[in-house]
């Protein structure tokens, strides 16, 4: 599947998360995104992150006829339902910084997993925006 020989992921410390640059594009040009780490800061024992970014917020939908698209250089299968999210919140003449559970989170590492799923709330309390997508 993948032509890249880097990991997709790369761990996370206790206070980081990853956020997807969404490039910028048409509506049917292909989905090409890039995995950024973000480090937040610890204030009154809980992690700030003090980036500007927009939560998104989906049904994951079939994950049966997926298609694919490009993050950091691999073909990464996603969800109809995400893609079609992606292609909303894309913008012609920007890049978009988005958090999405699908891609931020590496969902192979149930380590990882676990300990991201406890940050959601912030995550979505420091949002500058959240998008919540019907389909």
């Amino acid at each position: 599947m993948s032509r890249n020989s880097d990991p997709l992921y790369r761990r996370l410390g206790n206070n980081q998360i990853r956020l997807l640059s969404l490039q910028r594009g048409k509506h049917d040009d292909p989905l090409k995104c890039f995995l950024i780490i973000l480090t937040g800061a610890e204030q009154d024992g809980l992690t700030v992150f003090e980036n500007r970014f927009t939560a998104l917020s989906y049904t994951w939908g079939d994950q049966n006829d997926p298609l694919m698209i490009g993050l950091n250089g691999h073909k990464v299968p996603v969800g109809r339902n995400l893609a079609s999210a992606l292609v909303g919140a894309r913008m012609e003449n920007t890049d978009c910084i988005i958090w999405v559970d699908a891609l931020c989170i590496n969902q192979d590492d149930e380590i990882e997993k676990s300990h991201q799923i406890q940050l959601m709330p912030t995550i979505y309390e420091l949002a500058a925006f959240t998008i919540i997508w019907l389909g």
